[in-house]
């Protein structure tokens, strides 16, 4: 894992997240990174565990296939906003 990976995971939810931007760099973090949002273990190249992921409504789970750059990030963003809510 790189160390930038280590940091998306030790991160708290930044404003800019809750506020729907996700830059293509960080995208490329969480896709990276071996830890979801909620702290557990996640595999690679996904963008949540299988948790988080199961919590979502399936349209923001569909989104969550789309390429950087082609709606990943804006569908990231609305997970996480979600997973906040749901979580509290």
């Amino acid at each position: 894992m790189s160390a930038g990976a280590s940091a998306v995971r030790a991160r708290p939810l930044s404003r800019r997240v809750a506020a729907g931007v996700v830059t293509r760099h960080e995208a490329q973090q969480v896709l990276i990174s071996d830890r979801c949002l909620c702290g557990a273990e996640k595999r690679p190249k996904k963008a949540f565990c299988t948790n988080c992921y199961g919590l979502l409504p399936a349209g923001l789970r569909n989104r969550l296939y789309l390429g950087i750059g082609n709606g990943f990030e804006q569908a990231y963003a609305g997970s996480v906003v979600e997973l906040e809510r749901i979580h509290g």
